[in-house]
């Protein structure tokens, strides 16, 4: 039995083989080889397929061109002067991070200090975009005087407006970071802007007078004019000579209405109110309620209440919103432009006194 059953188990081993079908084919068939893949790449080995790897430094695409900025940027912690008859763009030191343009006028005595004008935007320039604030106002006034649009019924003074102001003041207009949470009328805003002033003049000691520092300010700007008006009575330095809200208001009732009116009449302001009688987007009401609580502070105020005002600035068509109508809001237009040289002249005419400096 021993030999017969190893003659079996001989004869199982050499049948096997033959009795197996070829791998990959049941016909018995050899199988094609299934097509190779590529090995991967040595830095995909770890990542999924779709993982794609930056491009070589030589391959980067050349950086998008950025289009020039309008203003010569201030680039120190403190705040020099422009070149004559130019604007630059700066970011506040302390307080709130704010930007703003500071222009330096075509011709002065560098002897003798030069008056400074602050001027306040409307909200819809609010951000951090300065070139917004060429939109209308002072800013466009001096940033160009040739090129900016003016009302072509009143080009003449339009531009009589702008040569003078280009001549005679230094003009600083700070952007407010936001047009909601009051706005300029934000203690943390206007705060700021107040240092800042503060910051520009002590850092060109000599050359911007203290006893000619004024305020003027459009709609939430206007609004913001009253606001920096009495925030400055409660603080040493700056202290406004004269003051144009233009389409503005003041919130708060009658108690802000009087904090307001007795911080003016402390401090001897003068106060020119700019208002349309037409105005749809800020009532007339509003500077009427401001012009009697200062009447009753027993304050002096020039009030150019007008009759009609334009709904649309001239300049905004540079801007892609000739469109844009905001029925009798426009009486910057008439503050700053239709009235020629009279405004920057007013200003000029008010000048704090050695005793209420």
């Amino acid at each position: 039995a021993g030999p017969a059953a190893l003659a079996v188990l001989l004869l199982l081993l050499l049948l096997v083989p033959l009795l197996l079908p070829v791998q990959g084919s049941r016909s018995g068939r050899k199988a094609s080889p299934s097509p190779t893949r590529p090995a991967p790449h040595k830095e995909q080995e770890s990542s999924s397929a779709t993982t794609t790897l930056p491009p070589l430094p030589s391959q980067l695409p050349p950086p998008p061109r950025r289009k020039p900025s309008p203003f010569t940027v201030m680039n120190t912690s403190a705040y020099p002067l422009p070149p004559a008859g130019k604007q630059i763009h700066g970011k506040t030191q302390r307080g709130e991070s704010l930007d703003f343009l500071l222009y330096m006028p075509l011709q002065h005595d560098s002897s003798s200090p030069l008056p400074l004008l602050v001027f306040l935007h409307g909200a819809g320039e609010s951000g951090h975009d300065a070139s917004k604030l060429l939109l209308q106002g002072p800013p466009k006034l001096v940033q160009d005087a040739k090129n900016v649009n003016f009302s072509i019924l009143n080009e003449d003074a339009a531009r009589d407006s702008a040569a003078f102001l280009r001549s005679n003041f230094m003009v600083l207009s700070p952007q407010c970071s936001q047009s909601w949470g009051g706005g300029f009328s934000n203690p943390s805003i206007s705060n700021s802007i107040l240092d800042l002033i503060d910051d520009v003049i002590e850092s060109n000691k000599g050359k911007i007078d203290p006893t000619r520092i004024y305020l003027t300010g459009l709609s939430m700007g206007g609004s913001g004019t009253w606001a920096l008006a009495a925030a400055s009575a409660k603080r040493k330095s700056p202290k406004f000579a004269a003051i144009a809200p233009v389409c503005g208001w003041v919130d708060g009732g009658k108690r802000k209405l009087d904090e307001v009116a007795g911080a003016i009449k402390d401090e001897r302001m003068g106060v020119w109110i700019w208002h349309a009688v037409n105005d749809e987007t800020i009532p007339v009401e509003a500077s009427d309620d401001m012009n009697r609580t200062l009447a009753e502070h027993a304050v002096q105020v020039k009030y150019s209440r007008l009759p009609h005002s334009a709904g649309s600035d001239p300049n905004w068509i540079n801007f892609g919103m000739g469109g844009l109508h905001m029925e009798g809001h426009a009486s910057w237009v008439d503050a700053y432009e239709k009235s020629g040289e009279e405004l920057w002249k007013w200003f000029l005419g008010h000048k704090r006194s050695s005793n209420n400096a």
